[in-house]
């Protein structure tokens, strides 16, 4: 097995979804070994999770995984690989993963040069993640965006593309609320992500259709998680999000608590605690 511990460290952001075992599962069957993974637990806001890979990594690379992410079991050589070869002024190399909810290809999982971002350190920021790349490429730095060969971001086949280093799994009412919300906010703020409109467009049209998908190449979406996505799309472009995403806040969503209880049929009034249904309050998280 190619030996890569010297090489990339693999760090690892949790608040504990029920993908986490899965994404330590598929980072065990990686086809490498490397250093990790380094898990970071309950850590918000998202900028000072992130900031915690620059300050710790001790290896020339490192890869940051999100907990939903579930990476192909060569995901991590590939990726380590493109980065090394790459020329030395490239900080970011970008790969893409399957969007398990929009059933296309999207922008998701990042191989870093150390050397290079470790002087832009991670800003409380609508995407802490942008803002440092615009302030790399400002200094001349690149980032390098790696899509499928297959033709389009939204061909089915792409998903089977080598380039492709695995899925990002989309789960749950209100995880999918949280995440639409986050994306509506970034589509307010951020030109570079007109694609949205589009993608909320299909997922409209999906919604209409009033039924379930039942095409054994493709995942099932229920209505509820695609009005919710609709809703916290929506959310998001109305009253964007004030600084990087912190999951703790989350349970304070006023909206979310509402469409929680309506969705389940036992909604009550405003004045009660605004806790999501079914909730239990999170432990309280780590800012330092």
């Amino acid at each position: 097995m190619l030996d890569l511990s010297d090489i990339v460290t693999v760090f690892v952001s949790t608040v504990g979804r029920d993908t986490y075992p899965e994404c330590l599962d598929h980072l065990e069957e990686q086809d490498c070994t490397f250093r990790g993974p380094v898990v970071t637990a309950n850590v918000a806001p998202m900028n000072v999770a992130f900031q915690r890979m620059l300050d710790s990594c001790q290896t020339p690379m490192f890869i940051q995984v999100d907990e939903d992410m579930l990476l192909h079991k060569h995901a991590v050589s590939s990726m380590a690989g493109r980065l090394s070869v790459s020329s030395s002024d490239v900080a970011i190399a970008a790969f893409p993963l399957w969007d398990t909810h929009l059933d296309r290809a999207i922008m998701g999982v990042k191989a870093y040069r150390h050397a290079i971002v470790r002087g832009y350190p991670f800003q409380d920021s609508a995407s802490c993640e942008m803002d440092q790349a615009q302030r790399f490429m400002r200094d001349g730095f690149k980032l390098d965006t790696v899509w499928p060969m297959s033709d389009g971001q939204m061909n089915r086949d792409s998903q089977y593309d080598p380039l492709v280093m695995g899925e990002h799994v989309v789960r749950g009412q209100e995880v999918v609320y949280e995440r639409y919300y986050n994306l509506g906010s970034k589509f307010a703020r951020y030109g570079w992500m007109g694609w949205l409109g589009e993608e909320m467009h299909r997922v409209v049209q999906r919604l209409f259709e009033r039924c379930q998908v039942h095409d054994p190449l493709r995942p099932s979406y229920s209505r509820e998680e695609d009005l919710l996505a609709l809703m916290g799309f929506a959310a998001g472009i109305a009253k964007p999000q004030e600084g990087e995403k912190n999951f703790a806040a989350f349970y304070q969503t006023p909206a979310l608590y509402h469409i929680a209880h309506i969705v389940s049929g036992e909604y009550k009034t405003p004045s009660d605690p605004l806790l999501p249904v079914g909730k239990i309050a999170p432990e309280p998280c780590s800012s330092r």
